[in-house]
């Protein structure tokens, strides 16, 4: 996450010190955290208006505000959007049409779920829900694994292994291993 706040630091004006850019950084970055949790709670549930209290229910839950001051530069902070983005992302892949289209939003959810899990460790404990979650849906009838959603739920294991491998930090720690691949 260093690195892309370094780069998001070069694209503000020269008269701000680097505290000042990393607290607008992160104030921005926690706010495209409340606009993908708003468009998958929209998409998921059908509905926008569940959404928009999604979305403010989020931004308004106290470690969404401590989160959002920049006080803290971490990797939680980072990687919480861009698991609301794929989460998004699969939901956007679940309403598209048979097709490349929703391939394409399939692989987007994917990377950016692989890309959570790399940019913070932690973020593990969501994903091992997410797999509850998915096998009680398999359980219950309701997710087979010949439909589309359980080939989404294939192509994130396989990139979240591959992930796994490919990160030096979580090779190093076993995650191909873990309960929650």
């Amino acid at each position: 996450s260093e690195f892309i706040h370094a780069w998001l630091a070069k694209l503000f004006p020269s008269s701000m010190n680097l505290a000042q850019k990393l607290r607008w950084i992160e104030v921005s970055w926690a706010s495209l955290g409340v606009v993908f949790l708003a468009l998958w709670v929209g998409r998921w549930q059908r509905s926008w208006v569940a959404g928009m209290f999604g979305g403010a229910a989020y931004a308004f839950m106290l470690s969404t505000v401590i989160r959002s001051t920049g006080i803290e530069l971490s990797r939680e902070n980072f990687a919480l959007p861009i698991f609301l983005a794929s989460l998004a992302a699969a939901e956007f892949a679940r309403g598209m049409p048979v097709g490349h289209t929703r391939w394409m939003w399939g692989g987007v959810a994917s990377l950016l779920m692989g890309c959570s899990w790399m940019a913070w460790d932690m973020i593990q404990y969501l994903l091992g829900l997410w797999v509850v979650a998915c096998w009680l849906q398999c359980l219950a009838g309701r997710l087979r694994w010949s439909d589309w959603d359980g080939r989404q739920v294939v192509l994130h294991v396989m990139v979240l292994l591959m992930g796994a491998l490919l990160n030096p930090y979580l090779r190093s720690h076993g995650a191909w291993n873990s309960p929650l691949i």
